[in-house]
């Protein structure tokens, strides 16, 4: 018996769709097979809703819908305004820092923006466009109903995945961010330098997001991937420089710390790289890698017993980790806890049996404890499978 607003959503951030009346949620399967191609099976329930979100149905209803878009990429990944709008059959009206209409019949292409001239057109629309958002926010009192957790629905809320509700006006679109159809020059060169770096070719990448940072200094996504290409390129003081700017603009940025840690330790800077790391697992604590990096860094602050318990947290989060065990196993065997070295780093030769390192710190313990039978054959193995 729940209704919904239909939504069609294009894949990659573009806007999507909602027919404004409620539709069931039976219909819904029926829907999405015929949206992707899929026969529709006789004895699924429901009818397609395609036909009204394309478009098909009689001249008066075709008249009176009005659909709805949106799109919280800009306001997600790069800190600018989110869009959101109402059309009908013949105006299309899009809510922005600075709104839009466009009459469809006469301007097909949305190239001339009426606001100015249809102020009274533009102002019904919005309205239009805050009822269906109202009407159709899945707040609190919905999320009680439904079984939901309030506090995931306000999360779903934050990251734009549902609609804001209570009694102030839905139409949230950031009057003091910048509107996205203002940074296309932006989008497209940030777009560039991404392409390049996944394809390895990172000083064509480092170039044009000099070009993208000088243009919009606080552009998160450029400075993090600039981060990136300085650090896969092996600058590590570049790669630190640029993302310790990346988390000053976002201090909530877990891989960002991630790999500023990763950086700065590479760098030589390992109390930074400390602090770093662990301000990682303070924001992800299933971030194994950060746990075991955090050790490593200790390791080369000779201080065993913070390495110990970071090594212990990354083979806690992720038990089949086999350099963690073998981490973990190595600085037990330094500090003379060699049953427990010994029990973490068998754990490790059967995770890896194909590495090298794996039997020969086992070795290492064997010998401590006397084994040295056992310990030779694990010498072998580690001979046999070549060098590390």
């Amino acid at each position: 018996t729940m209704h919904v607003p239909l939504i069609i959503r294009v894949p990659g951030g573009a806007a999507g769709r909602a027919v404004s009346d409620p539709v069931s949620l039976v219909d819904l399967m029926p829907t999405v097979l015929g949206a992707t191609g899929v026969d529709v099976p006789a004895e699924v329930q429901g009818k397609s809703l395609l036909a009204r979100v394309r478009g098909g149905d009689s001249e008066t209803a075709e008249r009176d819908r009005s659909v709805y878009g949106e799109t919280f990429m800009p306001r997600i990944h790069f800190n600018w305004s989110e869009l959101r709008g109402a059309e009908n059959a013949k105006y299309h009206f899009i809510d922005a820092p600075r709104p839009e209409l466009y009459d469809l019949a006469k301007d097909p292409g949305e190239l001339n923006n009426l606001l100015g001239e249809k102020k009274a057109v533009a102002e019904e629309m919005r309205s239009k466009l805050v009822a269906m958002i109202r009407d159709y926010s899945a707040g609190k009192e919905l999320a009680e109903k439904t079984g939901l957790d309030p506090a995931l629905m306000e999360r779903l809320k934050s990251l734009g995945y549902a609609a804001f509700s209570g009694g102030n006006d839905p139409t949230i679109s950031s009057r003091d961010l910048p509107d996205p159809k203002d940074r296309i020059a932006t989008y497209e060169s940030f777009s560039d330098a991404m392409s390049a770096s996944q394809h390895g070719h990172y000083e064509e990448s480092i170039e044009k997001l000099k070009s993208v940072i000088k243009g919009d200094p606080n552009l998160i996504p450029a400075r993090y991937l600039q981060g990136l290409n300085y650090y896969r390129s092996k600058m590590y003081t570049e790669a630190a420089a640029e993302l310790q700017k990346t988390v000053e603009l976002s201090p909530d940025y877990s891989l960002a710390f991630f790999n500023l840690g990763m950086a700065q330790a590479h760098a030589g800077q390992y109390d930074p790289a400390i602090a770093s790391l662990q301000r990682a697992l303070q924001l992800d604590g299933t971030n194994f890698e950060a746990a075991f990096n955090l050790g490593v860094a200790f390791i080369q602050k000779r201080d065993l017993a913070q390495a110990e318990e970071a090594f212990r947290k990354s083979v806690a989060v992720y038990s089949e980790f086999a350099r963690g065990r073998r981490a973990l196993g190595e600085t037990l065997l330094y500090e003379g806890k060699v049953d427990e070295a010994l029990a973490e780093l068998r754990q490790a030769a059967e995770l890896a049996p194909d590495e090298p390192a794996m039997h020969e710190s086992l070795a290492k313990a064997l010998d401590a404890k006397g084994m040295t039978a056992e310990a030779a054959e694990e010498k072998r193995r580690a001979q046999k499978q070549g060098p590390q």
